[in-house]
């Protein structure tokens, strides 16, 4: 089994936690009574105040982090039902027997895409925070494509490194929406639209509400750079809508007739000629509406929590042998392989896509773009890999609580995860077979995860804190802990005497503890650990000013802001984009509409919390990538001093402190040059102040 990591960025660190096995659990409650690494751990209930400094061996102790309670091999199953309204509230009552592998996916197909209540996409993580949980630490999520872990909180929405949510099943292979639109339309008179000259340009398109382009590289990006606010074209199965970068919805909208088709990403898009990048589509009058509900692209049951370098780096490839498994994944020429614990629950996500949409395929041959362009229907290469890896990799408690947390919104199931066996009848050896669902019970997962019974499965945690400083004491007062069931319910534990900490209950942290530590959690014979990163003491954190940087404070091209009680007139340059990357901070100008210097000043004497006298500033922030920008702080008219603030691609933000000679009065200025063609962030600003 591939150990499962616990991953905070690279400010929290990196713990040993480990995956559910595929192979099954032991539903037994584990043996209490033994505590097999005790002489490494500390008990949470007995734990006296202590400032005395621990010993590497027994700070740094960890575990594999493996669920001792899992079963080493799959238990016989003996008793269980025969009645198939037993199995996950009779939603597959209606399915009796079949006559053969297609009579069967028929049956499938008629019970799954049957009023599915589709999630929006846009902006949506709460499905795939509560599917992919992880098993042991309900603070954070687990992720395809890594074994590390990551919070819950950290999408990419939220700030660089985030996790995002991957198709199993490529959106730009399937030719639809992440949601659903009406139109109605009137012919109007042809019109030629010309692009620009970027020579590998291949389709463009809308996504939200900014223009998406396509390469004929497989690149694929945002792009603003049409000449003239050319009207852009996004299209649909029947037309045509053309855009424009003033309006986000212009009145025209031509038929396809001779435009062939293709879809990418998260719309349908029309292909461009290479030679002239021209297309004459016909204009017409129309009226545009969002339905505003998810479209078959944004089908949960196909979209995975997935860390945001692997995500990227597939990008529409097809799944298939590309390398060395057992790394978090492997990019080929055009096959994408994931790691082993991955495939199954990807390929069964596939095959679920199959069967449930008409317009969507599996096939031997590698899947193009282009293919899909020809014939308007979605397709996915290397049947035979797909249906192996759906066939060799058993389902886990991961997958399956997948499955059912997002049966709970969507109200439809995949058959594949429930019924594994079901694959051989489909698209195996036994697809030309008949048979019946007695055929199967006995191997569903339901009977061999225990799903439907109340049975212990492993105990977790949650609200761990996770970042300390030199001089603060280890707690564990925030920290909540469960044992969790088979049927995936959980019930909150209150005695804690049966837990052991390996880091005593209000050990104050050293010097020498700085870096990251691993904390491991024991009862009886089950290990958990998380990590927590020392840092060194802080002492901007006690400053009486504190403002942590907030897009809405910032207006374009406004003469003053807000921040935390204080007015600041701003001066600058230029001053016509203002974004905001919850890693970075609030993101000033861009590289196509830069801020080159940006001033703030105080309207009037600092002063804060009945103090005005200076002693110390603190500036955090982030230059744009493999750059530098100088800031520079004044008290009154007197110049600080001037410092540079330099890019790590490791450490993202970072601080320059300003210390005062002397405790002073008057406006505090801050004033940032920013000589590069990149952005610039803002994170926070403290100031130390004295009466």
């Amino acid at each position: 089994m591939k150990t499962k990591l616990l991953i905070i960025t690279a400010m929290l660190g990196i713990s040993t936690l480990a995956s559910c096995s595929p192979t099954g659990t032991n539903v037994n409650p584990v043996n209490r009574s033994e505590n097999p690494i005790s002489e490494v751990s500390s008990s949470s209930s007995n734990q006296e105040s202590s400032s005395e400094e621990l010993s590497e061996e027994e700070i740094n102790s960890s575990s594999s982090g493996e669920n001792s309670s899992e079963a080493s091999s799959e238990e016989e199953i003996i008793n269980y039902s025969k009645d198939i309204n037993d199995y996950y509230g009779g939603y597959y009552s209606s399915l009796s027997s079949w006559t053969n592998g297609e009579d069967l996916k028929n049956q499938l197909h008629a019970l799954i895409s049957k009023n599915i209540k589709k999630q929006k996409y846009s902006g949506n993580w709460e499905v795939n925070t509560v599917a992919d949980v992880s098993q042991y630490n309900f603070d954070m999520l687990d992720q395809v494509y890594s074994s590390k872990d990551i919070p819950t909180y950290f999408t990419a929405g939220y700030g660089t490194g985030g996790w995002n949510r991957e198709h199993a099943f490529c959106q730009s292979l399937m030719g639809h929406y992440v949601s659903s639109y009406s139109v109605t339309a009137k012919t109007k008179n042809p019109k030629k639209i010309k692009l620009n000259s970027i020579y590998q340009l291949s389709s463009v398109s809308i996504r939200g509400t900014r223009f998406y382009a396509i390469y004929k590289n497989g690149f694929e990006g945002y792009c603003d750079g049409f000449e003239n606010d050319s009207e852009i074209v996004y299209t649909n199965k029947e037309n045509v809508y053309v855009y424009t970068k003033s309006s986000k919805a212009s009145k025209n909208l031509g038929a396809l007739s001779s435009l062939e088709i293709s879809y990418s990403s998260s719309v349908i898009t029309f292909k461009v000629d290479s030679n002239t990048k021209e297309f004459t589509p016909t204009t017409v009058d129309y009226n545009y509406s969002s339905e505003g509900n998810g479209g078959v692209a944004s089908d949960f049951h196909n979209l995975f929590a997935s860390e945001m370098t692997g995500n990227t780096s597939r990008g529409n490839l097809n799944f298939g042998e590309a390398g060395d498994a057992t790394t978090n994944y492997v990019k080929g020429d055009k096959n994408f392989e994931p790691a082993d614990e991955d495939k199954g629950r990807l390929a069964r996500a596939i095959l679920y896509m199959d069967t449930c949409y008409d317009d969507l395929s599996i096939q031997e041959e590698y899947a193009e773009m282009d293919q899909v362009t020809a014939t308007n229907k979605g397709a996915f290469g290397n049947a035979s890999t797909i249906i192996s890896w759906a066939d060799s990799f058993d389902v886990n408690y991961q997958e399956y609580q997948h499955t059912q947390r997002v049966y709970e919104y969507q109200t439809n199931r995949n058959p594949y995860v429930d019924f594994p066996e079901l694959i051989d009848y489909v698209y195996g050896n036994k697809k030309d077979n008949a048979g019946t669902i007695q055929d199967i019970l006995k191997s569903s997962t339901q009977n061999k995860l225990h799903t439907a019974e109340k049975n212990y499965k492993n105990f977790a945690f949650s609200n761990a804190t996770y970042e300390y400083q030199v001089g603060d004491k280890f707690t564990t007062s925030t920290l909540k802990l469960f044992d969790t069931y088979t049927d995936l319910s959980k019930e909150e534990v209150t005695d804690r005497s049966e837990f052991n900490f390996s880091i005593p209950e209000n050990y104050e942290f050293t010097a020498s503890d700085i870096g990251t530590k691993t904390v491991t959690i024991t009862r009886g014979e089950e290990t958990y650990s998380y990590s927590i990163e020392v840092k060194e003491y802080d002492a901007s954190q006690n400053y009486e000013y504190q403002y942590t940087a907030d897009k809405n404070d910032f207006t374009i091209d406004a003469k003053s802001c807000t921040l935390n009680g204080i007015k600041f007139n701003l001066t600058y340059d230029n001053f016509e984009y203002v974004s905001s990357d919850k890693t970075k901070g609030v993101q000033i100008g861009k590289s196509t509409n830069l801020t080159k210097k940006f001033t703030l000043e105080s309207e009037s004497d600092f002063a804060f919390d009945n103090k005005n006298k200076i002693t110390n500033v603190r500036f955090s922030g982030t230059p744009g990538s493999g750059t530098t920008i100088n800031v520079s702080i004044y008290v009154g008219d007197t110049l600080v001093s001037t410092k540079t603030l330099n890019y790590d691609k490791d450490n993202l933000v970072q601080s320059l402190d300003f210390a005062l000679s002397t405790p002073s009065s008057g406006k505090l200025k801050i004033v940032i040059d920013n000589n590069t063609d990149k952005a610039f962030y803002i994170h926070d600003i403290s100031v130390d102040l004295v009466d």
